[in-house]
């Protein structure tokens, strides 16, 4: 009995301490409005661009996945991840980006137009979409798509 009852404070424990990790990652103040969505998505940009997955840890739903358009592709959150993983300690530049937001009661879809340029110096668009929920007061992204 004693065992369990460890197991069980050792579990809540963790679950505890991974949502202490994520208040320190989620965009603070977040409201079911366009600005917390647009904040996030300029989030995501960030974080994406420096490797910062902690902050995409915790943005994504654990069953995340993005479709990849132009591959005819289905990613999941530890692809997603993994990529990411591999801009840690970037320092560059954050690209300009323009999102276009809808809100439904506790579901959202925001579309971003992100202004890059490649390594040529040409400019070029990349587009997506993002499908939000809003739960425990923090919007959490279930599923994405990279036109």
């Amino acid at each position: 009995m004693r065992q369990l009852a460890l197991a069980v404070a050792l579990s809540s424990a963790a679950l505890h301490a991974h949502a202490a990790d994520c208040s320190g990652s989620r965009t603070p103040d977040q409201h079911k409005d366009v600005d917390t969505l647009q904040r996030i998505e300029r989030g995501w940009l960030a974080a994406e661009a420096h490797g910062d997955t902690g902050f995409l840890d915790c943005l994504l739903d654990p069953a995340y996945s993005v479709i990849v358009a132009r591959d005819n592709a289905v990613r999941s959150k530890a692809d997603l991840l993994a990529r990411v993983a591999t801009n840690r300690g970037k320092t560059g530049d954050v690209p300009p980006l323009d999102t276009t937001v809808v809100i439904s009661g506790d579901y959202a879809t925001a579309y971003s137009v992100m202004h890059g340029t490649g390594k040529g110096g040409q400019p070029y668009d990349a587009r997506y979409v993002d499908s939000y929920r809003f739960e425990n007061g923090a919007w959490h992204t279930f599923a994405g798509v990279d036109l």
